[in-house]
């Protein structure tokens, strides 16, 4: 690599100190002057057009090299791209995701044929930055995370970042706490688009798909499907939030309170919420304290519009 082995910028040294001849008049030292200048800029815009590319760090299944080792392998601007199959055991799971400016990818496109099985042993992930500098510019896309388990957060949970998680599906994983499939907390500000949660479980009830308890959120184009808490439960569930911008979610074939929310402003652009049963009554859609801004919203408890 030229440029992390420094060798453009002797190539600029060495160029800068070509000798100029004694005899050469004023106005040719000038002529050499501008010649080394041009071939200078020449060299530095081809290290940082070819030599100085972000990378693309490609993961196999059952391989040494591990999900794991990708993470500590890449810098900012890399791309992690997952080949197709099933990502289990050690260097997939329990993963610490805490990069600027990198992407975690499934290669095909298809979250169907990208696979993440952590067997109930662990959560998938903790994006995490630190309350001084919150993780910024971090995507992970096109990815199923199922049977991930943990306190919080049985798939995934993100801490003081604000990662976009586009087109994932998270399937089957357990909270014994809160947030089954997801959970955001502290000063996160994520988007969350394109994804499906179903089958997870918050054994405390609290957000079986999601549960935000961060700074603020965008969450559009989601479905949920059969998710777990129990008749006291909720499946999205939005704790003390400054903002929330709900688009396009779509919550079906739950047995519990479907979406909860306390956020200081709660902004939807179309919720619709069927087939839900409960024995409780109005668990439909619950908000307290804060402003709603709602447009499109369509809430049916037992196949009858309420």
């Amino acid at each position: 690599d030229v440029c992390s082995s420094d060798l453009g910028a002797r190539l600029v040294v060495s160029i800068v100190s070509l000798p100029i001849s004694s005899h050469s008049s004023v106005s040719a030292m000038g002529a050499q002057s501008s010649m080394r200048g041009s071939l200078a800029l020449l060299i530095c815009a081809l290290c940082l057009a070819v030599s100085c590319r972000a990378a693309i760090i490609t993961v196999v299944p059952d391989s040494n090299f591990t999900i794991s080792d990708a993470i500590d392998l890449a810098s900012a601007g890399d791309t992690i791209s997952l080949s197709a199959g099933t990502y289990s055991g050690n260097g997939a799971c329990d993963l610490t995701f805490g990069e600027e400016d990198v992407y975690l990818v499934g290669a095909t496109g298809n979250p169907e044929d990208v696979v993440i099985d952590c067997a109930y042993e662990e959560r998938f992930m903790h994006v995490r930055g630190s309350p001084a500098a919150s993780l910024g510019n971090v995507t992970i896309r096109d990815l199923s995370i199922t049977r991930g388990l943990d306190v919080n957060g049985g798939g995934m949970v993100i801490t003081f970042a604000n990662p976009v998680i586009e087109n994932c599906y998270f399937l089957h994983n357990i909270a014994t706490s809160l947030g089954g499939g997801l959970f955001v907390q502290a000063s996160s500000i994520p988007v969350v688009r394109g994804c499906t949660f179903s089958n997870n479980t918050a054994v405390n009830g609290q957000g079986s798909g999601v549960l935000f308890t961060g700074d603020s959120a965008t969450f559009e184009d989601c479905e949920f499907y059969e998710n777990n808490g129990g008749d006291t439960g909720s499946v999205v569930h939005l704790i003390n939030q400054d903002r929330i911008n709900i688009t396009n979610i779509h919550i079906h074939d739950e047995t519990i309170p479907a979406f909860v929310s306390s956020a200081s402003e709660t902004i939807i652009r179309g919720l619709v919420i069927e087939d839900i049963f409960s024995s409780i009554p109005g668990c439909g859609c619950s908000f307290s304290g804060g402003t709603q801004d709602v447009d499109g919203m369509v809430v049916q408890i037992g196949r009858a519009h309420v």
